[in-house]
């Protein structure tokens, strides 16, 4: 585990020195439209299966495969592999598309697990903070 957690970050940290913001309105509109269609799938496709496969789940419904879908790792890994093999920076562009919307992806799969979590019992709401 002391490894993997070592190489992830070492790769997170690659891939943000390779992040290209050199067009940053097309960067955003293209995360957006990434991030919206990663979590119309997942509330779709794995929110099928999850309804479909997973009895204790159904009274959540769909949304509940918000939760178990995995966040893009995979994705960023792919795209950092077809940057580096390539001869140009053509696809520095991808890798920073792929890139951000992976990191908006984790922080809003943090939100969204937790209310499910609470949502079905699994865990108790609280508030934050001190006295």
């Amino acid at each position: 585990p002391r490894i993997e957690k070592t190489l992830f970050f070492g790769s997170r940290v690659v891939i943000g020195t390779m992040v290209d913001l050199s067009r940053p309105l097309t960067v955003l509109i293209v995360v957006a439209m990434y991030v919206a269609v990663r979590f119309v799938m997942k509330l779709t496709v794995t929110g099928t299966a999850v309804v479909t496969n997973c009895p204790g789940l159904r009274r959540h419904g769909r949304k509940s495969g918000l939760a178990l879908s995995g966040q893009g790792v995979m994705a960023m890994a792919i795209a950092l592999e077809c940057t580096l093999a390539s001869n140009e920076q053509a696809l520095s562009w991808a890798l920073t598309v792929i890139a951000v919307a992976v990191f908006i992806n984790d922080l809003l799969g943090f939100a969204i697990v937790r209310r499910l979590m609470i949502a079905s019992g699994e865990a108790i709401s609280g508030h934050r903070g001190g006295r």
